[in-house]
């Protein structure tokens, strides 16, 4: 429970500290849209993996076809880097897929419930990320329950960050960061 909690607390102070406007946009997107967030969740945890694999086969095949054209050096070069590369993708969408997520819809939660009976407390962020991660944290104890939220709070978390990089990428209100007012939020 502590070492999930304390882990959860690390990764979402970090963003709300040196991420503020995009974590608020992401949370925003959670609680503004739920069902789309929750399927675009689902989406982006299966193209997550599987891009993922067709990338590591496209990254080997172009260094194995380098090595065998003779071109050992800048075969291993590109094997370097690409796999590099991919490897930190990876490892950000995981950083992502276990942590950021829970982070995103439980500051939404905390906000949610802080507002109504501490507005106080809602007006600092940490509070509401505090309160909403000591909650999924206790849910996710209980079996088969803690795993079916685990799974549908990582939908949405991953979810709302999938649309509002597409947003950004579409180039809808300021590149998806501020798309949302902070104000909205915190």
């Amino acid at each position: 429970f502590f070492q999930g909690l304390v882990s959860f607390l690390i990764v979402g102070g970090l963003a709300l500290w040196l991420t503020p406007r995009p974590f608020a946009s992401w949370a925003e997107q959670v609680r503004i849209r739920p069902l789309p967030s929750f399927g675009w969740g689902i989406v982006a945890y299966i193209v997550g993996f599987v891009a993922t694999l067709i990338l590591l086969l496209l990254a080997v095949a172009i260094g194995l076809s380098l090595n065998f054209v003779s071109l050992t050096p800048l075969s291993f070069t590109w094997l370097v880097l690409s796999l590099s590369a991919l490897g930190l993708g990876f490892w950000t969408f995981i950083l992502f897929l276990a942590f950021m997520s829970k982070a995103i819809v439980g500051y939404v939660i905390g906000l949610l419930i802080l507002r109504r009976l501490y507005a106080k407390a809602a007006a600092k962020p940490f509070w509401p990320l505090l309160l909403g991660l000591v909650l999924y944290s206790l849910i996710c104890l209980i079996p088969y329950l803690g795993w079916a939220v685990g799974f549908v709070v990582t939908c949405l978390g991953l979810g709302a960050v999938w649309q509002v990089v597409q947003n950004g990428r579409r180039g809808g209100e300021g590149g998806g960061e501020t798309a949302v007012p902070t104000a909205a939020i915190s």
